[in-house]
């Protein structure tokens, strides 16, 4: 699930992060998802999201799993420029996709 960062989120985010220039590009929004697959077949995790500046614009990304069996967290991060020029994420959904469907989703509650 997506949670607003905390302290120790941040400090957690920015290690590493040598110089100004390494935070700014860092600096963002991550979206965590836990889940779990019963089967060793190939799995697609999809973050679709629209941010503040981008208006009704739905972006996605995307992480292809060979076998989706066992516990996985799928990260993503919008973050950097991305973040800096377009906004906030305001509304996300992330699903996961076997052959092409959808199989199990989570979404916030202003996806529409």
């Amino acid at each position: 699930e997506k949670a607003p960062a905390g302290p120790r989120e941040a400090v957690y985010r920015l290690v590493g992060a040598g110089t100004q220039l390494d935070k700014t590009r860092r600096y963002g929004e991550y979206v965590d998802f836990v889940w779990r697959g019963k089967q060793a077949i190939p799995v697609k995790g999809r973050l679709e999201y629209r941010q503040d500046g981008l208006h009704d614009l739905t972006q996605a990304r995307e992480v292809d799993y060979p076998s989706g069996k066992g516990s996985h967290k799928t990260a993503f991060a919008v973050i950097g420029d991305d973040f800096v020029n377009d906004g906030r994420v305001i509304a996300w959904r992330c699903s996961l996709i076997v052959e092409g469907r959808i199989v199990a989703e989570n979404r916030s509650y202003l996806w529409r």
